[in-house]
C-alpha cells in the first residue's frame, strides 16, 4: 500500500468567488459561490487592537501557503466555518510553485 505525504499542505481550505444573480427587482445581488477547495498551509498572523471612535475591536489575521494560480485577489477563503477576506498575495522565494495568501477574519462566519 502506497502512503501518501500530504506534509505541510494538511489544511482544507475553500475558495469562493462572487457571483452577480438578478434580485427580481431588476438589479443584481453580489454572491460568494464555493469554486474549489485546495490543500494549504495555515500559518498564524498576529492580532491588533482597534481603537476609533470609542469602540474595541480585534483582527485575527491568518496566512495560507498554497500552490500557485489556485486564488486571487477577488476571492475569499472559508477556513474552519470561518470567512477570511483576502488583503494580499505574496510570491514564496524559496520556491516559485507556492504563495502566501494573507487574510483577515470576517467578522460573520459560514
Amino acid at each position: 500500500m502506497r502512503k501518501s505525504k500530504i506534509g505541510r499542505l494538511s489544511n482544507r481550505i475553500t475558495i469562493q468567488s462572487a457571483v452577480l444573480t438578478p434580485d427580481g427587482q431588476g438589479g443584481n445581488v453580489e454572491v460568494w459561490v464555493n469554486s474549489s477547495d485546495v490543500w494549504a498551509e495555515a500559518l498564524p498572523g498576529g492580532s491588533n487592537r482597534l481603537i476609533d471612535m470609542m469602540q474595541n475591536a480585534i483582527h485575527s489575521d491568518v496566512s495560507f501557503r498554497v500552490r500557485k494560480g489556485t486564488v486571487s485577489k477577488k476571492n475569499r477563503i472559508i477556513y474552519d466555518s470561518r470567512i477570511c477576506n483576502i488583503e494580499g498575495l505574496r510570491d514564496w522565494e524559496q520556491d516559485r510553485e507556492f504563495q502566501f495568501i494573507d487574510c483577515r477574519y470576517n467578522d460573520g462566519s459560514v
